[in-house]
């Protein structure tokens, strides 16, 4: 995805596993990109998935700005699909 280039410098990216869970059963399942950001002035993360919409894929980016201190945690808050 490389999204963190276009929101300012980072060092490092990572793909973690989340599996979200509601009343027992999966609500979803995929990958997020973790990346660290360089020189953002609120932010030291940013997280981005890809999902399905349809016919399209759609990209979501969000910065690490509390309450969001995780990919669960931003999915969690409702900003998220």
């Amino acid at each position: 995805m490389r999204f963190a280039q276009r929101m300012a410098a980072n060092r490092s990216s990572s793909n973690l596993p989340v599996v979200e869970q509601f009343e027992g059963t999966t609500a979803w399942r995929g990958t997020v990109e973790v990346s660290d950001l360089i020189g953002h002035p609120k932010a030291k993360r940013a997280y981005a998935w890809t999902y399905r919409d349809g016919d399209q894929n759609k990209t979501v980016a969000v910065l690490e700005i509390p309450p969001v201190d995780s990919p669960q945690k931003c999915r969690q808050s409702g900003d998220c699909k």
